[in-house]
Order: C-alpha cells, then structure tokens, then sequence
C-alpha cells in the first residue's frame, strides 16, 4: 500500500482542532487527521 499523504495547509481538524493535521490519501477520496482518529470519505 501506498503511504503517499498530500496535507492541507492551514486545514483545522474538526474533530481534534489541530492546525495542518489533515491530509488527502493519494486517490483523493479520504480526507484523515495524523494526529487522532478523524476520517472523512468524499462523495463522489
């Protein structure tokens, strides 16, 4: 598998409110937190 992340300058987790947390899976379609447990899958 792949560990490719593309992070989100700036982006604030909704979940954790940790500043440039967030980041794309390589395919674009899951939106996750490094730093907790915050997945978000995009709709198509």
């Amino acid at each position: 598998m792949n560990d490719f992340r593309r992070f989100v300058a700036g982006a604030i987790c909704p979940n954790c409110k940790k500043k440039d947390t967030i980041a794309l899976s390589a395919d674009d379609k899951r939106i996750f937190c490094v730093s907790c447990d915050f997945e978000e899958y995009k709709s198509e």
